[in-house]
């Protein structure tokens, strides 16, 4: 429409192609929302993350010239963790990436591609890709528009990405493949400046190769198209010609726009040079589109079949024999009959019966019976379907063929929790419950004591004057003895032992002393009478002012920075490679404790090694594990989840403990043993079988036992178990778990297969 700016992009597109340009551009891209309302993966399973189906969805974007090539040579971008199955991603975070994402391009403009992977849990769920095509990046960040495009998965066509794009010259680069580099230096920005196609020309008001200052701002003809230059003052104002505007009037006025869409039947528009003209889409013609071509010029019908226009298209009405679009089937099923409700179909031109479910035979004339071999087990009944069949099984029986023992709803029962052990169904019971179906009440656990009483409605214990606990072990010694605090003290236990909270005016373990100031004040101290506390000079803190400056004596070592607290004890601001309370010790790859999940950290020169726990693994225990795999259960125990990481064993008659590595025991209901305690049940009580390193009535007390370090750091067995091993840290001792069945490798100081362990305590 404008030769002028037709001849400049000529010039421009010429001079990159003969001298070395510098170029710049930028893609930007803004997400909008993603959806995958099945939740399914691309090969066709649905999402799981740790038995639900929620999915954990991630998305990676990779910028790079076209759709072919595999590296991301413009940028790419994990998002990290974004959400579930339908995101709304119109925010300025999504997961760890800022949204919109930006990608700098150092060189001209071409053809790109932005590919979106969209992935739960690392299975892939789809895939999408923009491609740019023909369009070209807008001049500038001002003028550029964003263009949004939904887009269905290649690999998953139910899930959709909708995002929107844009692509646009970076400040300083013009031209159409941002390949003009304008640069006006400081001292010439007041006279010099880039015009819209990246060329130096004068400000308005100056003129001249140097655009020196300009008396008459119209001497340099700024107005284009037969436009008519009107001075004023040091600028100037263009009156333009008809079909011209602009502050030049280099602008054409918009044909299409001034016709209101001209073009009839989806046609396109195309601007002109004082008109129009109309692009038509297939079928139409005319000068506004406005005429049908007729489909039936090229007589698509097969076979006599009659060809009438409707719209663009065309429809053919078929001999009786023959169909399809185009007539060009032939119906072999004409001449055969199928019975019982089947249909004919032609394959390879031979007409076939397709029978539906009970009957088979050429034409569908044989009923069958599909019940007739049994198949339903466990005294499941069979109800035929056709050349199918349906099992109705009994309680406790599931599968197609009722082949598959199964917990059945409710059971077990009062809250107990069914599982398989060889195939049978078995109960484990809450505390409180007991029998095989978790149907028989304990009727307080543990059982009272010091007189207490079972309450038979909570299952609590109603515990005498003197005593307290849930099961009236606990002494009450304030009730026993009410008056053991003087002078109005208020009698308290604080970890089981007595504590008086005196009223003002009164002191002592007992409340027992009174006095303004007790003890005395010290170092000039004033007693204030209103605090009955001592007002203290300076250097000097504490109730009677005996306490000096803590930092009068230099504590800190290594530089550290000595600061007072208000409780008159001090701390140390220790400088970089220093620790401790003192600044006395060096810091350590542990120090910051980079392992995840509970795992425990061990130096290894400048690096570190994490010691994970069961049901975690990788570098810095971030990985959730199977903690059944492999089976920590020995003697043909049976493994279950529990929890997100932790497993319970059910074991085989004549073993018990938490690994069923214990014989001889009789089973507990209630498992009251912690850390692997191995519950004994006689006839009037139960106690726990502790194993080493646990202690008190129910193993919940650590006992790290009297292991002495054979030097300052490192890893060595335990002499008493195979399962544990010693981390040695500045001659502490810490007692460690191999996960699972594993044992430790004294030589490659790891947890270890037991074979390769070669381990023989039996402990």
């Amino acid at each position: 429409m404008i030769q002028s700016a037709g001849r400049f992009l000529l010039c421009a597109f010429l001079a990159t192609i003969t001298s070395p340009i510098v170029a710049d551009y930028v893609i930007d891209v803004k997400f909008i929302k993603f959806e995958n309302y099945n939740r399914l993966l691309a090969n066709g399973r649905t999402c799981s993350n740790f038995g639900s189906q929620r999915c954990q969805t991630t998305l990676h974007v990779c910028a790079k010239p076209d759709d072919t090539s595999t590296l991301c040579s413009y940028g790419d971008t994990k998002t990290g963790v974004i959400g579930d199955n339908v995101i709304d991603l119109n925010k300025a975070f999504i997961g760890t990436a800022r949204n919109p994402i930006t990608y700098l391009i150092r060189q001209p403009f071409q053809k790109f591609a932005v590919s979106f992977t969209a992935k739960s849990n690392n299975e892939l769920i789809s895939e999408y890709v923009y491609k740019s095509g023909s369009h070209l990046p807008q001049r500038s960040i001002a003028e550029a528009r964003y263009e949004q495009v939904t887009t269905r998965g290649s690999q998953n066509p139910t899930t959709q990405l909708t995002y929107q794009i844009r692509s646009y010259c970076t400040q300083g680069y013009y031209g159409p493949n941002c390949a003009i580099r304008c640069d006006i230096p400081i001292s010439e920005q007041t006279r010099f400046q880039c015009d819209a196609n990246g060329q130096k020309v004068c400000k308005p008001g100056f003129t001249g190769p140097f655009c020196n200052a300009d008396a008459d701002p119209c001497r340099s003809a700024p107005c284009k198209n037969s436009g008519t230059c009107v001075s004023m003052g040091s600028t100037f104002r263009c009156i333009c010609k008809p079909l011209y505007t602009g502050q030049h009037c280099i602008k054409g006025i918009d044909d299409c726009n001034r016709a209101s869409s001209p073009c009839l039947n989806g046609g396109t528009c195309v601007d002109g040079i004082n008109g129009y003209s109309c692009r038509c889409a297939y079928g139409y013609t005319g000068s506004k589109c406005e005429n049908v071509l007729s489909a039936c010029l090229s007589a698509p019908c097969m076979n006599g079949g009659q060809c009438s226009n409707a719209g663009t298209s065309f429809v053919c009405q078929c001999l009786s024999n023959f169909y399809g679009p185009r007539c060009q089937i032939e119906d072999k099923c004409r001449s055969v009959t199928c019975l019982n409700g089947g249909r004919c179909t032609t394959t390879n031109f031979v007409a076939k019966c397709n029978c539906p479910s009970g009957f088979t035979g050429p034409r569908c004339e044989n009923p069958i019976n599909s019940c007739q071999s049994s198949p339903c087990q466990n005294g499941g009944t069979c109800y035929p379907n056709g050349v199918q069949f349906t099992c109705r099984c009994p309680v406790g029986f599931t599968g197609l063929r009722c082949e598959q023992p199964f917990c059945a709803p409710n059971i077990c029962q009062n809250g107990g929790t069914c599982q398989l052990v060889n195939n049978q169904v078995s109960c484990i019971c809450l505390n409180g419950f007991q029998g095989n179906r978790c149907q028989v009440p304990i009727q307080c656990y543990p059982p009272c004591q010091n007189g207490g009483i079972c309450n038979t409605n909570t299952r609590m214990c109603n515990c005498p004057h003197g005593f307290v606990g849930p099961d009236c072990s606990r002494r009450d010694d304030c009730a026993l003895n009410p008056n053991i605090c003087q002078n109005g003290g208020r009698c308290q236990l604080v970890n089981d032992q007595i504590t008086c909270a005196c009223i003002n005016g009164f002191y002592g373990d007992r409340c027992q002393f009174s006095s303004l100031c007790y003890p005395k004040c010290q170092n000039g101290g004033t007693c204030n009478v209103n605090t009955r506390i001592c007002d203290c000079p300076p250097g000097f803190g504490g109730r009677d002012c005996s306490r000096r400056d803590p930092c009068a004596s230099k504590p800190c070592l290594n530089n550290g920075q000595c600061i007072v607290q208000n409780d008159f004890d001090y701390i140390c601001a220790c400088r970089q490679g220093w620790s401790g309370k003192n600044c006395g010790s060096t810091t350590t790859p542990c120090s910051n404790n980079p392992c995840l999940n509970g795992g425990q950290c061990y130096p290894t020169g400048n690096s570190f090694t994490c010691y994970c726990p069961q049901g975690w693994t990788g570098q810095r225990c971030g990985s959730q594990t199977n903690p059944c795999t492999p089976n920590p259960c020995q003697n043909n125990g049976q493994c279950s989840m529990f929890g997100p990481n932790g497993f319970t064993c059910t074991c085989v008659s004549g073993w018990s403990g938490k690994f069923c590595n214990e014989s001889g025991s009789t089973y507990c209901p209630s498992r009251p043993c912690s850390n692997g305690g191995t519950c004994i049940q006689t006839a009037n009580q139960l106690r726990c079988r502790c194993p080493f390193g646990f202690k008190g009535n129910y193993c919940e007390v650590p006992d790290q036992g009297s292991f002495k370090c054979p030097e300052a750091s490192g890893l060595f067995p335990d002499p008493q178990s195979c399962r544990h091993f010693y981390h040695c840290d500045w001659n502490i001792a810490y007692r460690k778990d191999c996960p699972g069945n594993l044992h430790f490798n004294r030589e490659k100081q790891v947890c270890d297969w037991q074979y390769r362990a070669n381990c023989n305590i039996r402990k």
